[in-house]
């Protein structure tokens, strides 16, 4: 039997220490890494990424997972039932869960507020036209935008709704997702697949020719550094998992 043992730093307090200190700490890690090499129970270590960067892609059991966390905020954008942020929610501090649609994110609050959880705050708004600024010349309350600096954003299941469905241009969509300052996990749903085809069926015949799988990637390339991307099962979706350009 083979065990993974994964060591967390504390990343405050690791930089917070002087050098000397911070040589004592590692070579005392890598001392017992000799015991347990010479006792022939070492097969190998690696370092992983810190927070910021510590949210994988994965596609298991025909579901999408994210792994390896955990990032301060997660904010997850056309939440609709909370199945994604639930799962973040396992490798964030805390997930902020946006849609438009009233019903759903009510029964995920009724679910939440029964559940005793304060990880993830759901909230009702259109994409669209999201909440701006209010009060005394409107800075009493700043916009929704200026309120959440997300480690990572989900985008899943969205891009075409707001591309075709709300008529927002292709590239203003990839601004809006750099926008937010964070990495990006996208869903981009190919103009051949049924769901799409049921937004399109009620649009003027040729109006959306730019939205295509080529021009995205050509879009979320200038943009961000796109790290892995995975075409789901069934070939008409595509997940992108990006870091944006300084």
């Amino acid at each position: 039997m083979k065990f993974v043992c994964l060591g967390y730093i504390e990343e405050g307090k690791f930089e917070s220490m002087n050098e000397k200190d911070r040589n004592a700490m590692m070579d005392e890690c890598f001392t017992y890494d000799d015991v347990l090499r010479k006792g022939g129970h070492f097969a190998g270590g690696e370092a992983l990424q810190g927070p910021r960067a510590a949210v994988t892609l994965r596609w298991q059991n025909e579901k999408a997972a994210l792994t390896d966390g955990p990032a301060e905020v997660v904010l997850d954008l056309g939440a609709n039932d909370g199945a994604y942020s639930r799962l973040a929610a396992g490798h964030a501090r805390y997930v902020v869960a946006v849609d438009g649609d009233e019903r759903v994110i009510d029964l995920l609050y009724r679910q939440l507020r029964s559940e005793g959880r304060e990880d993830i705050l759901p909230l009702v708004m259109d994409l669209v036209d999201p909440s701006g600024g209010i009060g005394w010349r409107n800075r009493e309350r700043a916009p929704f935008a200026d309120r959440v600096r997300p480690d990572v954003t989900l985008a899943l299941a969205l891009v075409h709704h707001l591309a075709i469905g709300a008529n927002v241009p292709l590239p203003e969509v990839v601004d809006w997702l750099a926008s937010w300052g964070g990495r990006v996990l996208v869903e981009f749903v190919h103009p051949d697949d049924v769901q799409v085809g049921r937004l399109l069926a009620n649009k003027p015949a040729g109006l959306f020719d730019d939205y295509r799988r080529e021009a995205f990637d050509r879009l979320l390339d200038a943009r961000f550094s796109v790290q892995r991307q995975e075409t789901l099962p069934g070939g008409t979706r595509t997940l992108y998992l990006a870091e944006p350009k300084p």
